[in-house]
């Protein structure tokens, strides 16, 4: 066990570093003992850092008698690698899944990004295939149900950064 390393050092420098070292080591591996047992039911990463992913958090986080746990996010925005978002880890990019995998096994993989090039959701599904993993898209949306089904109007009111800019008008008088 790690605790019963026995320290001789005769620099205090060196004492100290490899004191250090040994602590942070514990608490690691402390930390992912924890983490492990926090989330050792469904586990989950979510794809995007951004406000559908804050909100699929939010609906994880209150899912959570459910047995899902949150383990990370993955977002293709470097700037965020290694930072919280909400609380959890920003694991990498959607190229890392394999070795965000590797070191942390998970059930499932959230998409709350609405703005995935084909080539990046066709590399998530082959990735979920090959390892028997739930691949699910996380949507907001708001119905209208006050008037009558009919061609004109629509089903579904999506939110998100591209449903928004397709409705954007492109001049006052638009």
């Amino acid at each position: 066990m790690l605790t019963d390393i026995p320290l001789r050092c005769t620099g205090s420098d060196a004492c100290r570093d490899v004191h250090s070292a040994k602590n942070l080591a514990i608490r690691l591996m402390f930390d992912r003992i924890v983490r492990r047992l926090a989330t050792s039911g469904h586990r989950v990463v979510i794809v995007g850092a951004d406000a559908r992913g804050q909100a699929a958090v939010m609906h994880l986080f209150n899912a959570r008698d459910r047995g899902s746990g949150l383990i990370g996010v993955i977002d293709d925005d470097t700037f965020k690698h290694g930072k919280l978002f909400q609380g959890y880890p920003v694991l990498g990019s959607i190229s890392d899944i394999g070795e965000i995998f590797a070191r942390t096994a998970f059930d499932e993989i959230l998409i709350a990004g609405d703005d995935l090039r084909e080539a990046q959701l066709d590399s998530l599904r082959s990735f979920a295939t090959a390892r028997g993993l739930n691949l699910r898209q996380f949507s907001l949306d708001v119905t209208d149900i006050s008037a009558p089904r009919g061609a004109d109007r629509p089903t579904a009111v999506a939110f998100g950064a591209a449903a928004l800019a397709r409705k954007v008008p492109t001049s006052l008088g638009s």
